[in-house]
């Protein structure tokens, strides 16, 4: 077997088992944990986070071509997040504007 297709299988597996883990984990955890209802509540926030301060991240040093889509991408994808609180909607619909913004500008 050749070294690509070992890291590809490598990859593959340990990709598989990282989506499969919460669900083998569902079951053993207590659905009724302060900690874990905690962090059910205050995870997604934390993840749109990241991904805003991930798309601003190179505007400051980009040509306004790239920085404006970015700019009105991340904003609205905030204020979206904010109103909705539902994750896929946002990501749907930031990552359809900027991507219809960078073809435009």
């Amino acid at each position: 077997m050749s070294e690509a297709l070992q890291v590809i299988l490598a990859c593959a597996l340990v990709t598989y088992m990282i989506r499969l883990a919460p669900h083998l984990l569902s079951g053993v955890l207590p659905e009724d944990n302060a900690a874990i209802q905690s962090l059910m509540d205050k995870l997604p926030l934390a993840v749109m986070a990241v991904l805003v301060v991930y798309c601003f991240k190179d505007v400051v040093d980009a040509p306004v071509s790239l920085g404006v889509p970015s700019l009105v991408a991340g904003t609205l994808c905030v204020v979206f997040y904010r109103r909705t609180h539902k994750m896929m909607p946002v990501l749907i619909l930031s990552t359809a504007v900027y991507m219809c913004l960078i073809r435009l500008i």
